[in-house]
C-alpha cells in the first residue's frame, strides 16, 4: 500500500511536508539555431526565455527531428535573468553545418 501525500499553499506547490515549495513553472516553445560545428567543438547557444532566473530548473528538448544528427546536448542552465544556455557538441568526425529547431521547455523555479 502506498499514500501519496501533497500540500498545496497559496503561491506554490510542495510535495510530502518537507518537500521543496515550487512557486511557479513556465512552459512553452522556442526555435534554438545551432551555429556550424566543427568535428569535437563545443559551442554554448543562448535563448531568451522571459520570467528565467539564475538558479532555476531547465528542462528542454527538440519537438522534432530537425535538430541536425551528431548534436550532442551537454548541459542547460539559466546564466543571467530571462536568459538559457545550451551546450552543444558535435559528435561526428566532420563539421556540422548547422541547423534551426522548435523545442519544448519548462523551468521550475522555488
Amino acid at each position: 500500500m502506498s499514500t501519496t501525500v501533497s500540500n498545496v499553499t497559496v503561491g506554490g506547490l510542495k510535495v510530502a511536508s518537507t518537500g521543496t515549495l515550487l512557486t511557479k513553472v513556465l512552459k512553452g516553445t522556442i526555435s534554438v539555431t545551432v551555429a556550424a560545428l566543427t568535428a569535437g567543438a563545443e559551442a554554448d547557444v543562448s535563448v531568451t526565455i522571459a520570467g528565467a532566473a539564475a538558479g532555476d530548473i531547465v528542462l528542454m528538448t527538440p519537438l522534432d527531428a530537425s535538430m541536425e544528427t551528431g548534436v550532442s546536448v551537454g548541459a542547460i542552465w539559466v546564466s543571467a535573468a530571462n536568459t538559457v544556455k545550451i551546450r552543444m557538441s558535435n559528435l561526428h568526425s566532420s563539421t556540422l553545418t548547422g541547423s534551426t529547431a522548435l523545442w519544448s521547455y519548462c523551468i521550475i523555479q522555488s
